[in-house]
């Protein structure tokens, strides 16, 4: 019953740390793709301006 429990709580850990793993992934790909964002929607203001 022990090992059991054991083998849960590792399964709990593993699983904890790939939703971690996973949200990051999601927060930095959201971060770096809104600084795409900026950047692409500032070169035609300096096109427009010249």
């Amino acid at each position: 019953m022990k090992e059991l429990a054991n083998s849960f709580a590792e399964l709990a850990a593993i699983i904890m740390i790939l939703i971690t793993l996973a949200v990051s992934t999601a927060v930095i790909s959201q971060w770096a793709s809104g600084d795409a964002n900026q950047a692409s929607q500032a070169q035609p203001l300096m096109i427009s301006g010249r």
